[in-house]
């Protein structure tokens, strides 16, 4: 995951209203890859994906399952820059809200 990232970029996770700002590699960090549940955030609706040259934004719905069981919904907006021929994400900024909600 830190290959695909900017470490020193920047990440806005909005949880129950409220925003938490991180790096990107505090994000990864709070992701736990070694744990005993399977996660998967497979992209559901339809993404947006905006390029200009060596920048680009994709807006994501998504859905977040935990088991094989749905979690949470929410949107991921991400922001990516071309760097030696590879996309790289600069940003995130995401939202979660149980499904119904």
């Amino acid at each position: 995951m830190h290959a695909l990232v900017l470490p020193d970029g920047g990440a806005t996770l909005v949880r129950d209203g409220a925003p938490l700002h991180l790096s990107l590699a505090a994000v990864i960090a709070r992701i736990p890859l070694d744990g005993p549940r399977e996660m998967a955030e497979p992209i559901t609706g339809d993404p947006v994906v905006l390029v200009d040259r060596e920048i680009a934004m994709a807006w994501t719905p998504y859905e977040f399952l935990v088991d094989g069981t749905l979690d949470h919904v929410g949107t991921d907006i991400w922001s990516l820059v071309k760097q030696d021929g590879r996309w790289l994400i600069t940003g995130l900024v995401d939202n979660s809200r149980k499904p119904g909600a």
